[in-house]
């Protein structure tokens, strides 16, 4: 993805901080998820599991970059007897929401899982009027929230009572700022906000369809309709600066490319659980990769992965179960960061049952008295993964065969003047023999008996995740090397880890 707003490198992560992105979306819901067994029409029919969720897409966006491991804000205008469920259910989930009061009360839809049939059928109810006078409180309340953020999400059908104009002056507003601005409507709402210039657009086809070809039968299908298609989006691109993104439910998705060709990336195909709420974790996964920095084909491949996590799970608009999603905690700005590695080597346990893990004993320096994995600071020309390759043979005389990054962590310790970045990598195939050194004296334990008493206070949060294949990134804040006072620690993709905290380029 090279269109202007990422040339001009305004999307990359200041110090470590999370992506900080606003998703607007003004018809919120709560969303009703019945299972049954099969669904028979005109005949009663017992449901096997019920669940509510707070819903619409923007909240599912919401939901699917704050389990990514962004700070998200989600900005919608709320009323009526249902608005304080609807701010339970987000703050359980551990959402910031904004929102303005309406006089419009929150609307249901409902979600039927056939299991017979592994389908989906979604009953919509329209929202209400908002009152007199909303649209500007509301666009008051975006001005302030807009200021904060590097990204804008503005999603789905807006509530009656709102003007046309009112989406596309958000879209100006966040273009004159400086903003990503990734839109998923339709129709007038997109029609009218193009002008604009918004940096991506998601419709599916039978959305792009009805916007641009109105009343016309395009099947997806038809050689003709798709050259029509991919024809209308080069146009878009080249009149515009937008790429436009287009979702075919399980077959491949289009995209504009910056040489203005139109790619296309397979669709994993899965036996979905419930499929609400996948073109929202797929416009998350997109913003959550353009924001650190990544071209639009990556981002394309992890949306598309938080897609099909997302059809894997009963509730809409998740990539994972219902542990509640803490609110990011983010090293400060203004300490630079130092890089250093962590290598992590675990295996089959010689001669015993199940697996082991080699640390070392720091002798000397910072953390003398820990056990701890090997690794240091990054020299010269090298790459962070050379860097971790040499530090394990200068302290333990080895050299990993396997090394796969696994991890990044940043540490704020009151009483060092530089946010630590560590990037842990680990491996299970090595060459040589372990063996003490000047730095380190290695031991291996069991995976079953590390000594976290003996170890930094975090490693018992992060290790037990790194042990189970889990990939994450985490902040930790120190008093000083004994006590810690917070952290946030989260599991993310293992292409998200392809990017330095410290200046949101590829490594």
């Amino acid at each position: 993805f090279e269109g202007p707003f990422l040339r001009s490198g305004r999307c990359g992560m200041a110090h470590g901080a999370p992506p900080r992105v606003l998703t607007v979306c003004l018809s919120p819901t709560l969303q009703k998820t019945l299972s049954v067994s099969d669904l028979v029409e005109d005949d009663v029919n017992r449901c096997q599991s019920t669940r509510l969720d707070a819903s619409g897409k923007g909240v599912n966006v919401t939901r699917v970059l704050a389990q990514l491991g962004a700070d998200v804000t989600h900005l919608t205008q709320l009323g009526g007897s249902f608005r304080p469920k609807f701010l339970q259910l987000c703050a359980d989930d551990g959402l910031g929401v904004e929102w303005v009061e309406s006089g419009c009360e929150v609307r249901f839809c409902y979600t039927v899982l056939n299991q017979r049939t592994n389908t989906s059928t979604e009953l919509v109810e329209e929202s209400p009027a908002v009152a007199d006078g909303v649209e500007g409180v509301l666009l008051a309340r975006y001005r302030e929230v807009l200021e904060g953020v590097q990204a804008v999400v503005l999603t789905g059908s807006k509530a009656a009572g709102f003007s046309p104009q009112l989406f596309p002056s958000m879209v100006a507003m966040a273009k004159a700022a400086g903003k990503l601005v990734v839109l998923d409507y339709r129709k007038d709402d997109l029609l009218n906000s193009l002008p604009h210039r918004p940096d991506v657009v998601k419709p599916n086809w039978s959305e792009f369809v009805d916007t641009f070809f109105p009343g016309e039968v395009l099947p997806d299908t038809d050689p003709a309709a798709l050259d029509r298609v991919t024809a209308k989006m080069k146009v878009l691109y080249q009149d515009f600066g937008t790429q436009v993104l287009i979702t075919r439910g399980s077959k491949s998705t289009l995209y504009t490319a910056a040489d203005h060709t139109v790619q296309e990336l397979p669709a994993e195909h899965i036996t979905p659980v419930n499929t609400i709420g996948c073109g929202d974790s797929l416009t998350a996964g997109i913003t959550y990769a353009l924001c650190l920095g990544q071209p639009l084909a990556e981002a394309v491949a992890l949306g598309q992965q938080c897609a099909v996590q997302n059809a894997g799970l009963i509730r809409p608009g998740a990539i994972r179960d219902d542990a509640p999603i803490p609110r990011p905690v983010a090293p400060p700005e203004d300490k630079p960061h130092k890089i250093s590695t962590l290598v992590m080597i675990y295996r089959k346990a010689q001669g015993r049952d199940g697996d082991e893990i080699l640390l070392g004993m720091k002798k000397r320096g910072f953390g003398a008295g820990r056990w701890n994995g090997f690794g240091g600071k990054v020299e010269g020309k090298e790459t962070i993964a050379e860097g971790a390759q040499r530090e394990l043979k200068e302290e333990a005389g080895i050299e990993a065969l396997d090394l796969v990054r696994r991890g990044i962590l940043t540490f704020n310790i009151a009483t060092i003047p530089q946010v630590l970045e560590v990037h842990v990598f680990s491996a299970s195939q090595f060459t040589g023999t372990p063996m003490e050194t000047e730095e380190m004296a290695p031991m291996w334990y069991s995976t079953d008996e590390i000594p976290y008493d003996e170890m930094w206070a975090d490693d018992h949060l992060w290790v037990p995740q790194m042990l189970r294949g889990d990939c994450f990134r985490g902040h930790f804040e120190f008093r000083d090397n004994d006590t810690m006072l917070d952290h946030h620690l989260y599991t993310v993709p293992p292409e998200s880890l392809c990017v330095c905290v410290r200046c949101g380029l590829p490594q």
